[in-house]
Parts: structure tokens; sequence; C-alpha cells
């Protein structure tokens, strides 16, 4: 009896210490599998370098302990998690030699919250190309309206939490897209789109905004006055509007606020200091060889 409970005490002591031995391993196999996405010089061998990376992050994140490990050596993908920690997204975008961009994310949830705090991890599969018609659509995980998200808030109604997103999605060289979105876990699976966003006498489920490739655009979260701040956007000449591969930013800032639960379309705001490092897209992702 005595050896027994000897050993269940060892056991109990070394536990942690062998998932965070296995957590530190897993993160650094991802760091050399990214490197490789990174050295890859065509199509065929960087795709292949990136399923290898999107399965080794799956199995990292069923590892105990992995919902509070940071990876924080992968600074090349964006991670997020919002205030209440009850997800946390990863998503990260591969380019094509065309030019063309896919996006690629995973949401991780707190196991603390789901069916016998099991580990969760959804897949979210791209919808690729340039998003058209998406304004008041609900997706589910299949359908991801995929982005690079460097923004998270929660608005919680009832008993449900909507977290906006903000993100980024380039298309290709010529066209880009920032895009303000909602999602949320409903019996374990993530949907995308609600009608929070409000401007004049509708609502929409999310908000895209679509420009020249050869321009930024500002997108972020005011933390002092709770809203997200963005640039307008305006096509160069008469003779191009609706092409928005010649739209840019015209001077004018235009903001949604968040009024009961709501986010409120406000135009042509005062805006001061207001660029933010989290936007860390306002220009195309920067690819950035990993550090072991």
């Amino acid at each position: 009896m005595r050896k027994f409970l000897l050993l269940s005490f060892l056991y109990l002591i070394m536990a942690p210490v062998y998932s965070q031995k296995a957590l530190i391993d897993a993160e650094n196999t991802l760091v050399t599998n990214y490197n490789k996405i990174l050295d890859s010089k065509v199509d065929k061998d960087r795709n292949a370098a990136n399923q290898i990376f999107y399965q080794n992050l799956k199995q990292a994140l069923m590892l105990s302990g992995a919902f509070d490990y940071p990876f924080d050596k992968l600074v090349t993908i964006s991670i997020l998690s919002p205030d209440d920690k009850a997800i946390r997204l990863f998503t990260w975008n591969l380019q094509n030699d065309a030019g063309e961009e896919d996006f690629f994310g995973l949401i991780e949830l707190n196991p603390s919250l789901t069916k016998n705090k099991a580990n969760k991890v959804i897949e979210l599969i791209n919808q690729k190309g340039e998003l058209q018609k998406s304004d008041n659509k609900t997706f589910n995980a299949d359908k991801w309206p995929g982005a690079v998200y460097y923004e998270v808030v929660p608005v919680k109604k009832g008993n449900t939490t909507y977290y906006t997103l903000a993100g980024w999605r380039g298309i290709d060289d010529g066209l880009k897209q920032k895009i303000l979105d909602i999602v949320y876990i409903q019996s374990a699976k993530a949907k995308f789109g609600y009608p929070l966003f409000k401007m004049s006498n509708r609502t929409q489920r999310r908000v895209i905004f679509t420009f020249g490739g050869m321009t930024s655009m500002l997108l972020t979260f005011d933390d002092k006055n709770h809203r997200f701040v963005f640039e307008h956007l305006a096509p160069k000449n008469n003779l191009v509007v609706g092409n928005y591969r010649f739209y840019g930013p015209d001077g004018v800032y235009d903001s949604f606020v968040l009024e009961k639960k709501q986010w409120i379309y406000q135009s042509d705001i005062d805006v001061r200091n207001n660029k933010s490092s989290r936007d860390i897209f306002y220009n195309s992702p920067t690819k950035v060889k990993v550090k072991k």
C-alpha cells in the first residue's frame, strides 16, 4: 500500500513536468515545420510543408495543458485569446507563386468549458477568393470566410458570447480585404456571422472592406472609446467606381461604436493617435524566419 501511495504521489508531481516537456517539444517541432514553409521555393513543397504544420499544430493543441501554453515562439502566425479565455484562435496565411492568398485556422476551446473537460479543436476550412455578397450570411467552420485575425472583442448577449474579429484577408497582389466578423460557439461548433453591425436602418452579420493591393487601410480597435476605427474607402475617380482594385483611403475616418451590445456605425469621426501596433497587418504580413 505504501509503495502504491508513493507511486501515485510521484505521478502527481511528475505528470505536469512531462506535459510541459511534451508541449515544448511540440512547439520546437512546429517552429521547424514553419521554417520549412518559408524555405520552400515552389507551391507544391510549400503546400506540403503547410499541411504538416497544420496537422502538427492540431495535435499539439490536443496535448494536456495545451490551452494554457503560450506557443510564443510561433511569431509568424496570429494567436488570439479574448478576455474571457473561453477560446483561442490560431490563424495564418499562405501565398502561392501567383500571389494568391489562402488562409488556415483552428479554434481551441477551453477544456474547462467542454463536455468531460476534454480538449476540443475546431478546424476552419477557408473559402478562397474575394468575399462577395456575404454581408448577411452565416457560415459554419467548413465554409470559413478566412482571414488572419489580429483583434478580438467579446460581446455577451444572454447566455451567448459573440466575439467580434478584425482580420486581414489578401486576395491577390492587386486586391486586399479587411473584415469585421463575428464568431460564436454553439454546441461545440463555430459559427461565423451575426447581426451585430448596425448601419443606418439595416443590420449586417459582417462588414467587408475591399481595396487595391498597392495601398493599405487602417482597421483597429480603440480601447479608450470602445470602438473599431477604420479609414473610409473611395475610388480614385468616377471612372473606376465599383472596381475595388482602384479603391483606397480618402482621408476620412469612420467607426463602429459598441452601444447596447451592438456595433453602431458612425461616419466622419475625429481621430487622433488611433493607429495601433496591434493592427499588425496594416500592411501585408511579412515573412520572417522563426527563431528556435
